[in-house]
């Protein structure tokens, strides 16, 4: 099953920003989340974040049936 793209430009660049907080909280040595299974989880929720701002795909999104991406009009 292939996803299309459903990411706009603006929700990328969102992604892209709570991604790196994300991986920043979740996988930093300074321990500034002390439970460690939650850490794990907040990186990881980052990394997946991240690919999917690159790739301009979202797999919630595309179950969900939502497309933050504007469809090209069509002017005759």
């Amino acid at each position: 099953m292939t996803i299309p793209p459903n990411l706009s430009n603006l929700d990328r660049s969102i992604r892209v920003g709570v991604a790196i907080a994300c991986i920043y909280l979740g996988f930093s040595s300074g321990g500034l989340i002390p439970n460690h299974m939650v850490a794990l989880i907040i990186g990881a929720f980052g990394v997946v974040n991240l690919v999917a701002a690159a790739m301009g795909r979202c797999p919630v999104y595309a179950v969900c049936g939502i497309s933050t991406l504007k469809k090209p009009s069509i002017s005759h």
